[in-house]
């Protein structure tokens, strides 16, 4: 199953320094336009790279029956994400 999301990086980040990352979700009902890629952004700004994700069945990211709410597969998207930048 593909899950959608979009990265965001501190403006001056230098490809030798590490910085702390951060995976956001969305809350039930929305999807990340509407909020985690605000504080995507906004920890960003703060020196996060940041991964805001929109989670299985909603959205742009696959799964049905749509809008679903399944505990087990949330906590599978959080996982996958830094899996995606190896």
């Amino acid at each position: 199953m593909t899950t959608v999301g979009n990265v965001y990086l501190p403006r001056k980040q230098s490809v030798t320094a590490k910085h702390p990352a951060i995976i956001v979700g969305h809350p039930m009902g929305a999807v990340k336009e509407q909020s985690s890629n605000l504080y995507a952004q906004k920890l960003a700004e703060q020196g996060f790279v940041t991964l805001a994700i929109v989670l299985s069945f909603w959205g742009e990211s696959d799964g049905r029956p749509r809008k679903l709410v399944s505990a087990d597969i949330y906590a599978e998207d959080f996982s996958a994400g830094p899996a995606a930048g190896d």
